[in-house]
């Protein structure tokens, strides 16, 4: 994997692996296994860091609390997972104690979410509120199907996410690639927005600001009304 993230130009990668109900590896366990890969990386000229992919569950801002869970590269940002088929009632509160905590929640591949995919103006509400978003670039190749890659257009488009990143599982259907996803945001949705997604990612190792300006999508059923975006600011 640390091959094919070479050769598609990628130079650091946030190892998320999962936090939920029956996967839930410590802290000192990830950082330890990322210590015996950092040499292997940075022969590849890849730098290594440190994450986790956090399933909300109520007990999640305990678990922050706590210490166990860990940051994106040890920044202000939480990569957060939703449920797929139905967002909890859970969840805004759970996004509410985590940002009380001084973190920004990461929604991961918000276009994979089956009430989003529905209704992509969903999302506004946690946005609004002060988490950010990002997309899956298997998403916008049309990997998980037509549905899933039309939410991830349009989710790109009307800016409601704000990094790519690969999800990559294996080194064989979900690869470590970003370069073909980046090509099709420009062809679609112009080179200035793909560019923000990928310095947003720099953002996060930087542990900066990152800014959103998200705009509403408009439905056939709100007809002609007009919409202006709403500009937040995460600190």
């Amino acid at each position: 994997m640390l091959i094919i993230a070479a050769e598609d130009g990628i130079s650091s990668i946030i190892a998320t692996p999962h936090f939920e109900d029956m996967i839930k590896p410590t802290k000192e366990e990830i950082v330890d296994r990322l210590a015996m890969l950092k040499q292997k990386a940075a022969a590849f000229g890849i730098n290594l860091y440190s994450g986790m992919e956090v399933y909300l569950t109520p007990d999640t801002p305990k678990d922050l609390k706590n210490g166990n869970l860990l940051t994106l590269a040890a920044s202000k940002y939480l990569l957060v997972e939703f449920p797929f088929q139905q967002i909890p009632p859970y969840i805004d509160n759970v996004l509410f104690e985590i940002m009380l905590q001084g973190k920004v929640p990461v929604i991961a591949h918000p276009e994979r979410y089956r009430e989003i995919i529905d209704n992509p103006n969903i999302l506004l509400k946690y946005l609004d509120k002060g988490a950010i978003a990002q997309v899956n670039s298997w998403s916008i190749m049309g990997y998980f199907g037509p549905d899933i890659k039309t939410c991830a257009k349009s989710l790109v488009s009307h800016n409601m996410v704000h990094f790519l990143a690969s999800d990559a599982h294996s080194n064989r259907k979900r690869k470590p690639i970003l370069t073909d996803a980046l090509e099709k945001i420009t062809q679609f949705a112009g080179t200035e927005t793909a560019d923000t997604l990928t310095q947003n990612a720099t953002k996060i190792l930087k542990d900066a600001v990152v800014v959103s300006n998200h705009q509403p999508i408009q439905t056939k059923k709100r007809g002609l009304l007009s919409y202006f975006p709403k500009v937040s600011i995460f600190n």
